[in-house]
C-alpha cells in the first residue's frame, strides 16, 4: 500500500537532501538543534522514550479467448481510486481509474535513468528504504528522516509509518526510539530486541529460513487457456501469506496483458482457496519500498519499455530483489514479443536473478511440461496449446518447467538463503 509517508519522502527527495557544508555541518554530520552531530547521536539525544518507528486494472482485454471459467471478483485485489491513492478492494473490476497508465506508457515522472524526475535520487536502496544524501534510511521509522529526508520528529515523538506522532498505535509497539510491528520485524520479533537468526518473523515468531523463487514465464496472457493460466497462478502462490500480498509492476505492459495475467492468477486462487491483495507500483522508484512487506512481485510482460529502461530498473532494484528472494519471497516475470526491446528478462538479468541472453518467438505447435513434479506445473496438462506472442528463453538456468522442444518457455529458479 502506498503510504502517505512515501509521498512526503518523494517530495523531499525532489527538493534535495544535500549536507550542510562550509560554516554549517561538515560531510557525514547533521544539524541537531544548535550543533552538528551524527544521526545516531542526534536520535539518542532527542528522547530516550523513543521515536520511530482494486486494482487500477488492465481494462477490457478485447479478446474472446478469456473465457468465462475465470470469475473476476471476490478477494482479488486493490483498486486505485480517483486522486491516485491506494485502497484495499476485493474486486478486479476491469476498469481503469482516473490517472491510470495508458497502454504501454510509463508514468510521466519516469525519466528512465533511475531517478524520480528532476532532482530525484537513485533507486539502489534495500527493502522499504529511501535515499537521503547518499544514505539509505527507513523513512517509516527513522525519527531523523520520518517520511522523507531531514524531516525530524520533535522531542517525545516517535516516527510511526512515516508520520511523527506522540504514541505508537496498535499493532505497533514502542521499542526504544521507534514504533515497531513486532509481528513481522525480524529484529524485534514478538517483543523488543528479539532477533531472528533466519531474518524471518511470522506472526510474532521467528521462522526457519525459506527458499525464495524466481519464475520466468514466456507467455503474456493477452489470450490464454486454462492450462497456461495455471502456470501463472501456481507461480504467484508459491508465496506464503493469507491473503498473499502481491506487488505488481505495470511499466510498459498493455491493459490486455495485465487483465489476462490477473485472470490467470485468480483462476488458481479460486481453485485452491487462496486470496490475494494486488498492490500497484505507480513508479519504478517505489518498488523497494513496496516490497518490504510483500509476498510476491509480479512483472508484467513489458511490450513497450525500452532496453535502457528495463536494464536500469533491474540494476536499481537489484539490492532489494536480492533481499526479497533471500527472505523466501517470490518474483514472477512474464515475457512477450516486442519491437521496442529485446525482452522483459533484462530486468531480472540486470538484477542478477536470471541469466539470459535473449528470447525467440516459438513456432512449435505445442508446449510440453518437462518437469511435472515442479510446483509451478501443478495441474498443468503435460502438453498444452500456447497462444499468441509466446517466446522461449535463451538461458542455461537449470530448472526448465516447460519447453517448446527447442528451448525453455517456463523456468523456475529456487534460491536458498
Amino acid at each position: 500500500m502506498m503510504r502517505a509517508g512515501l509521498v512526503i519522502a518523494l517530495l523531499a527527495t525532489l527538493i534535495g537532501c544535500d549536507a550542510i557544508v562550509g560554516a554549517e555541518c561538515a560531510d557525514g554530520l547533521v544539524r541537531c538543534g544548535d550543533r552538528c552531530t551524527t544521526e545516531l547521536e542526534c536520535a539518542a539525544g532527542m528522547d530516550a522514550g523513543g521515536m520511530d518507528a482494486g486494482v487500477r486494472d488492465a481494462g477490457d482485454a478485447g479478446d474472446d479467448e478469456l473465457d468465462a471459467e475465470v470469475p473476476i471478483d471476490g478477494d482479488a485485489g486493490r483498486r486505485i481510486p480517483e486522486g491516485g491513492t491506494q485502497e484495499r478492494d476485493s474486486a478486479i473490476d476491469g476498469a481503469m481509474e482516473d490517472g491510470a497508465v495508458e497502454d504501454g506508457a510509463v508514468d510521466d515522472a519516469s525519466t528512465g535513468d533511475g531517478s524520480m524526475g528532476d532532482g530525484g535520487g537513485p533507486m539502489g536502496c534495500d527493502l522499504g528504504e529511501i535515499e537521503c544524501d547518499g544514505m539509505c534510511v527507513d523513512g517509516r521509522t527513522d525519527p531523523i528522516h520520518c517520511g522523507g529526508c531531514d524531516i525530524v520528529c520533535e522531542a517525545g515523538e516517535v516516527c510511526a509509518d512515516g508520520v511523527c506522532t506522540a504514541t505508537c498505535d496498535a499493532p505497533l509497539v514502542r521499542c526504544g526510539a521507534r514504533c515497531i510491528d513486532v509481528s513481522s520485524d525480524p529484529d524485534n520479533c514478538g517483543g523488543c530486541g528479539v532477533v531472528c537468526a533466519s531474518g524471518i518473523c511470522i506472526d510474532g515468531e521467528c521462522s526457519d529460513a525459506l527458499a525464495g523463487h524466481v519464475v520466468a514465464i514466456g507467455h503474456d496472457y493477452v489470450s490464454s487457456r486454462s492450462g497456461m493460466r495455471r502456470l501463472a497462478g501456481n507461480a504467484v502462490f508459491l508465496a506464503r501469506g493469507s491473503p498473499a500480498r502481491v506487488v505488481v509492476f505495470e511499466g510498459g505492459s498493455t491493459r490486455a496483458s495485465r487483465l489476462g495475467t490477473d485472470a490467470a492468477i485468480q483462476l488458481v486462487a479460486n481453485n485452491i482457496g487462496r486470496t490475494w491483495d494486488r498492490i500497484v507500483v505507480e513508479h519504478p522508484a517505489e518498488v523497494p519500498y513496496e516490497l518490504a512487506d510483500a509476498d510476491a512481485f509480479v512483472i508484467y510482460a513489458q511490450s513497450t519499455s525500452t532496453d535502457a529502461e528495463l536494464r536500469e530498473w533491474g540494476a536499481a532494484w537489484s539490492r532489494a530483489l536480492e533481499s526479497f528472494v533471500r527472505r523466501g519471497r517470490v518474483v514472477v516475470m512474464f515475457e512477450t514479443q516486442s519491437d521496442t526491446n529485446a525482452g522483459t528478462w533484462q530486468i531480472l538479468d540486470a538484477a542478477g536473478l536470471f541469466a539470459c541472453t535473449g528470447r525467440t518467438a516459438t513456432t512449435s505447435p505445442t508446449i510440453m511440461v518437462v518437469e511435472p513434479s515442479d510446483a509451478v506445473a501443478l495441474r498443468v496438462p503435460l502438453t498444452y496449446a500456447y497462444e499468441r506472442e509466446t517466446v522461449r528463453f535463451e538461458t542455461t538456468q537449470p530448472t526448465v518447467v516447460c519447453s517448446d522442444g527447442t528451448g525453455p518457455v517456463v523456468v523456475h529458479r529456487t534460491i536458498v538463503p
